[in-house]
């Protein structure tokens, strides 16, 4: 017989998210944190349904990379009768979903490939596309890589808070530069074809452009001036050397880098799409591409006038340029005309083909700066195909399992990322795009699956409501969802829609009510939210602690000496939260008393918790220290013993942010990452 769900909203502003927020200061937590834009910054979402999905975690943070000071999380509530033995082993990927929300692309001399995506570390593909793997391994952040060069001998540096050297093709890295200032972040890495290195970042409010003549080994400050601007473009033909900084200007070199000072004239502004040498020539990229003529010292313009993103040079003197249209062009005549083609006709709103890089055989790769992808073409940008399938870079938000409903799609995993709900019907071996019209709902990326097999999916635009397996979807509430949860008899859904407030609804969320029993402030907003084993109701009011109500949200109560969790979950019987770099806390009595656990081995302080029956996971960091030259790490966690003793499972694996956890039917043991969905084998 089919119980009707209780499911309760809430909603929050905007600023009050932000004036709450719990985050760290990223600098001091180094790509662990910068990593955390992964897992505690943008990985809100719901769990399943309770009858279905015996792991609950709800924290607050927010659903979307760019802001990290924003809400919420969702919760739901375990089904007890999941077998507890389950294993504690360390996770492998499945095979999606497919997708990546790129910062970088750049080739290797050698024809591999690399790719960078915001929050999911860094990815080659070594067989052009056909495949791509994570390669992390010594990275100060496994989540951000904001500069990446191939030298002509094949070493791999890459800008990920530090600067670090690969010499076995990005199979490992090692920092080569330490920045004397504690805090300073590299965000550029350019190896010259000539030899030299170069890097840059902040340095006492400005950011600096230093030159290695020894591999990395040792670096000197060069002459540039960029201000609070870094340079992202760098090209050179012998001993002149460019370098571009977006709103700073075009600075040349003419010692092979050692000096810089602001040259040429006739450009239109400031704001550059990147520099390339072809035919002993300089192109930029920037309103138009221009070409440098030496003798006058001034830019020229070239037949292309549109906006331009990124510039690259081919063999044979082709050139590319990708045009703020949305369109790829190639010239074969230095510029003078140039045809154009567009990988994708129709493409969303905010969507625009951002990134490109020429392969050592000619190969074209583009990427657009949302989830559309990579495309590679093998005819000079005559056309493109995708070669995204094999690549899973995309932040998982929320993860759910369906057990009610339709027999059909019993047993369908629902995992948000992105810019979309995917969904598997066979444990994670292949992944759909979303079923139904979901785009505009998904800014917040939540989704949750009722005890009746409905499906709950609400972000930016409101709550959607599917009753037929996804095919379709209902508006039922405009409200800006940050967090959802159900469970038979109780549900809820966290938002923001003009004040912090708190939604209810009895009939799986067909519609809602607002409640007005919780003490909200404009100052203390909602943060975690989900279901004690015993079905009572627990929510964080950031900046304040714990409460619980056990009325299903008519009445709540503070639980006395219980912090302001910024995480929290269930595994059916033991409640377990953190607090930023805190040991992590559990309570046995549905959250009454909370008691420590023991401290993570080896100097790691927890950002996250994830459980399930038998088993709980702590997501760790160490921090980076300069003056110790130690690099700060990620790992995950875990403990059989109720929290008395734990063992790092996640050395084998490229990405360690979990964000989400789910059981299916049979057992396995699901988890979103910020690099697609993971399973324990």
């Amino acid at each position: 017989m089919n119980r009707r769900a209780v499911v309760l909203l809430i909603v929050l502003t905007a600023a009050s998210a932000a004036c709450t927020s719990k985050e760290p200061s990223k600098a001091a937590t180094l790509g662990a944190d910068v990593g955390d834009i992964a897992a505690a910054d943008v990985a809100a979402s719901a769990d399943a349904d309770a009858t279905s999905s015996p792991v609950d975690t709800a924290q607050a943070d927010s659903a979307q990379p760019a802001d990290v000071a924003s809400g919420t999380d969702v919760a739901t509530t375990v089904d007890v009768t999941t077998p507890t033995d389950m294993g504690s082993g360390s996770f492998v990927a499945t095979e999606g979903p497919p997708g990546i929300a790129p910062l970088l692309l750049e080739s290797a001399p050698n024809g591999d490939v690399y790719i960078s995506g915001v929050a999911a570390g860094l990815f080659k593909t070594t067989d052009h596309g056909a495949t791509w793997k994570g390669v992390n391994t010594g990275l100060a952040s496994t989540t951000t890589v904001s500069g990446l060069s191939v030298a002509a001998n094949g070493d791999v540096y890459a800008a990920s808070v530090l600067l670090h050297k690969s010499t076995d093709a990005a199979a490992t890295f090692n920092v080569t530069y330490w920045p004397a200032v504690a805090g300073t972040a590299q965000t550029f890495a350019w190896a010259a074809p000539s030899g030299p290195i170069y890097t840059a970042g902040f340095d006492a409010g400005a950011c600096k452009l230093k030159r290695s003549a020894d591999a990395g080994a040792t670096f000197t400050d060069t002459t540039a001036t960029f201000g609070v601007n870094c340079p992202g473009f760098m090209a050179e033909n012998g001993t002149e050397v460019w370098a571009l900084a977006n709103n700073a200007g075009a600075f040349r070199s003419t010692d092979s880098g050692v000096t810089f000072t602001e040259a040429g004239t006739g450009l239109p502004n400031k704001g550059f799409g990147g520099i390339v040498l072809s035919g002993g020539k300089f192109y930029l990229g920037s309103t138009g591409v221009w070409v440098f003529d030496p003798a006058q010292s001034k830019w020229l313009a070239t037949g292309l006038t549109t906006g331009v993103y990124s510039v690259a040079a081919g063999p044979n003197g082709r050139l590319y340029a990708l045009g703020t249209d949305g369109k790829a062009r190639k010239s074969t005549d230095a510029g003078a005309t140039w045809t154009a083609v567009a990988p994708v006709a129709s493409v969303p709103i905010g969507t625009v083909l951002r990134y490109l890089t020429v392969a050592a055989n000619g190969d074209v790769f583009v990427a657009y700066n949302s989830t559309l992808g990579v495309w590679r073409s093998i005819d000079e940008a005559a056309t493109f195909s995708d070669v995204t399938g094999k690549l899973f870079g995309l932040l998982i938000s929320d993860l759910a399992v369906k057990t009610g409903g339709s027999a059909s799609a019993k047993g369908d995993i629902y995992a948000s990322g992105g810019e979309g709900l995917y969904r598997s019907k066979d444990s994670g071996a292949t992944w759909s795009k979303s079923v139904g019209s979901l785009g505009q709902f998904l800014g917040g990326q939540r989704v949750a699956v009722d005890p009746t097999g409905v499906i709950l999916a609400g972000g930016g635009a409101g709550l959607a409501r599917s009753t037929d397996d996804g095919a379709t979807f209902t508006t039922t509430s405009t409200a800006q969802v940050v967090g959802l949860a159900v469970k038979a008899g109780a549900a809820f859904l966290t938002a923001q829609a003009g004040g912090n407030a708190m939604f209810k609804s009895t009939d799986a969320g067909a519609t809602w009510t607002k409640l007005t029993t919780f003490p909200y402030t404009m100052i203390g907003g909602p943060g975690p939210i989900l279901f004690a084993p015993n079905g009572d109701l627990l929510h964080v009011k950031n900046g304040d602690g714990l409460y619980r109500s056990t009325d299903n949200g008519t009445t709540f109560t503070q639980v006395a000496k219980a912090p302001a969790f910024s995480v929290m979950s269930s595994d059916g019987t033991t409640l377990w939260g953190v607090t930023y770099f805190q040991p992590v806390l559990k309570s046995t009595d549905n959250g009454a008393t909370w008691k420590p656990t023991t401290a993570l081995p080896g100097g790691f302080q927890v950002g996250h918790v994830l459980a399930k029956p038998g088993v709980v996971y702590a997501r760790a960091n160490t921090l980076l220290d300069n003056a110790a030259k130690k690099v700060g790490e990620t790992a995950i966690f875990a403990s059989t013993d109720g929290g008395a003793s734990w063992t790092d499972v996640s050395a084998s694996m490229s990405h360690r942010e979990i964000t989400r956890g789910a059981v299916d039917a049979a057992g396995t043991f699901f988890v979103g990452m910020n690099a697609g969905v993971w399973r324990q084998p």
